[in-house]
């Protein structure tokens, strides 16, 4: 069996007490008072459940969304916006940071040149965290203001409770940094990495910033990635040699263990404090994941054994050359020009039928 790893599941339990994750007020009708009234809703999920003799009811739980448990686990990162992202510090320091690497979508308030942000997909991802132990109360509180009969409301809370939390490490995420414009993945700009641009691309050289390599040597004292043309395994063996290469930094099996070994850490000081309640982590297990899907043993993480645990990294990218770079931007400028020929056709297409309405009308 091949021993290399290409990703873990992980598993994550939580505690506390009180609600950490709202949808907000609504207003809901009340019988008594033959109106509406507000109430502040926690954010919940239905599960469905079937007894023995196959009646469905549903369990309502409380949850945590992901995007919550993202925001508290890459504290720290969510100001990755145009105005700090824009300056070349700012972005090499980003990158070069394990925590700010994972996070993913770097510059993702849309000013981008992508339009969405940048398109480096995160390579820790929590789902969902679902209640397991609580229960839910209603409690009864005014809004502030003056005094009258619209002025009270009530509010969804919880006491001591517990959630479940799976969640995924993608090892092929973790070892590439897409700097090609043609990968519809863009990771990050070539512009703000000194050196780097696209004519030297196009002469063949495989530049790097002198920035990125400047912030990695000053928090590891090395330079873990090399820069160059690479393309997935995994799209080679569908496509063959025709898929082309893509540009960018390809990182090596020391620099993807210390991300792991950030996001186990992260994941076991994970913890939320909110106004009307707080959960910390308190029990991590992971579950490897092999060649083929192969799982191996389930291991249980905790502060004292998580920085000796290191791991033999699968391969997931082969280095291409330069040449096999230009064949696929040819091929997908090709396909861009014939789509936009495509489009402006039935753009003709469709201002001559206006036309000919409007000179019927005329007429």
């Amino acid at each position: 069996m091949n021993n290399k790893l290409k990703g873990f599941k992980f598993h994550l339990k939580l505690k506390g007490q009180g609600g950490v994750n709202y949808n907000g007020v609504e207003n809901v009708y009340d019988s008594e008072l033959k109106g509406t009234k507000p109430i502040n809703r926690l954010k919940k999920i239905k599960q469905k459940v079937m007894d023995e003799y196959g009646n469905v009811s549903y369990d309502e739980h409380a949850k945590i969304s992901s995007g919550c448990i993202r925001y508290a686990l890459f504290k720290g990162t969510n100001k990755c916006d145009s105005s700090t992202w824009g300056f070349i510090t700012n972005a090499c320091n980003f990158i070069s940071s394990p925590m700010g690497f994972m996070r993913g979508y770097m510059c993702a308030d849309g000013s981008a040149p992508s339009g969405n942000g940048f398109g480096k997909a995160s390579c820790l991802t929590p789902y969902d965290a679902i209640e397991t132990k609580s229960e839910i109360i209603v409690d009864q509180d005014t809004k502030s203001g003056y005094r009258d009969c619209n002025s009270l409301f009530t509010e969804e809370q919880l006491g001591e409770t517990e959630y479940y939390v799976n969640g995924f490490f993608s090892v092929k995420e973790a070892q590439f940094l897409s700097l090609d414009l043609y990968s519809g993945r863009l990771g990050a700009d070539k512009e703000y990495f000194e050196g780097s641009d696209e004519k030297n691309i196009e002469d063949g050289g495989i530049p790097c910033g002198s920035s990125l390599e400047k912030a990695f040597l000053k928090r590891y004292g090395r330079v873990p990635y090399k820069v160059g043309f690479f393309k997935p395994k995994d799209a080679q063996d569908v496509f063959g040699e025709g898929y082309g290469a893509e540009y960018g930094l390809l990182f090596d099996d020391e620099y993807v263990n210390t991300l792991i070994n950030k996001a186990l850490n992260g994941l076991l000081e994970l913890n939320i404090h909110r106004r009307r309640g707080e959960v910390e982590a308190y029990e991590l297990k992971i579950e490897l994941i092999y060649e083929g899907g192969t799982k191996g043993k389930e291991i249980v993480v905790t502060k004292d054994n998580v920085n000796d645990l290191t791991f033999e990294i699968e391969q997931f990218y082969v280095e291409d050359s330069f040449e096999g770079w230009k064949n696929r931007k040819k091929h997908i400028e090709e396909k861009d020009k014939k789509s936009k020929e495509k489009k402006d056709k039935k753009q003709q297409e469709r201002e001559k039928w206006k036309n000919s309405q409007n000179k019927n009308d005329n007429e």
